[in-house]
């Protein structure tokens, strides 16, 4: 009798395999080697309890013989075929439910390991936008700093332009009252030495060459000058002295005219 033990548990490798479907094929072919052996044997032991019935002339040649051995061996070779397509259909049945789980199984993980993927890649991105968000803002910050540094800068530098042009008209003013009492000074003085120069050519009898007439003139004045307005004169600058150039001529040529006169 065929033995159905040795084929109930098709999962049972005798050796590790690591591809699920490279070990159902080497199962496949375990099964198949198997039952060729057992039926082999089935044969052999069938060849011994055939048992040959006898003619009824008690005379049975060898061909006769040897005819009913050949129809029992075909009728169990018929039989046993039958049972192994029966088998074979049946483990191919459970190796393509098998591989069908295993597909299920398979797609499912890959299912699993794509959802994770997606989930991995929405984090990074989201990851991406905040840090891409908090550079931006910190970018934002930094223009704000710098355009109020710029206008404190630039509030600086004008407060400093108005302040250096209010001490300028303070100073100019300053410089104009100066030039003003000097200039004021000089007429005055101008006018005492053009009186004393009138009163002494007056009383000269002689006449006097209007070059020495002005030098005294313009030493009269120099003399009559206080020190502190000859100061402030250096300190102002060539304005003054045009303005007392002009003054000095015109006593000069009042000088000149008076002494032609005499």
């Amino acid at each position: 009798m065929f033995n159905a033990a040795k084929i109930t548990n098709i999962h049972s490798p005798k050796t590790p395999c690591t591809n699920q479907t490279s070990y159902q094929l080497q199962r496949r072919n375990d099964l198949v080697r198997e039952l060729r052996n057992d039926r082999m044997s089935r044969i052999n032991q069938q060849k011994q309890k055939i048992i040959v019935k006898p003619s009824q002339s008690n005379t049975i040649n060898f061909q006769e013989q040897q005819q009913i051995i050949l129809q029992n061996k075909q009728h169990l070779d018929q039989v046993q075929q039958n049972q192994l397509l029966d088998k074979i259909a049946s483990a191919n049945q459970q190796i393509s439910a098998n591989l069908t789980k295993q597909s299920k199984v398979k797609q499912s993980y890959i299912q699993h390991k794509q959802n994770l993927f997606n989930q991995r890649n929405s984090q990074i991105q989201a990851l991406r936008y905040e840090q891409n968000q908090e550079q931006e803002w910190e970018r934002i910050h930094v223009l704000a700093a710098d355009r109020e540094q710029r206008i404190q800068v630039m509030n600086e530098a004008v407060t400093d332009f108005y302040v250096k042009k209010l001490q300028k008209e303070k100073t100019e003013q300053k410089l104009n009252k100066v030039i003003q009492k000097k200039n004021e000074i000089v007429q005055k003085e101008m006018e005492k030495c053009i009186q004393q120069i009138e009163k002494q050519n007056k009383q000269r009898t002689f006449h006097v060459n209007q070059k020495p007439l002005q030098t005294l003139a313009v030493k009269t004045i120099d003399a009559k000058i206080p020190p502190t307005v000859r100061a402030e004169e250096y300190w102002s600058g060539s304005i003054e002295q045009g303005q007392r150039t002009g003054q000095r001529g015109q006593a000069e040529e009042r000088a000149g005219a008076d002494g032609e006169k005499h």
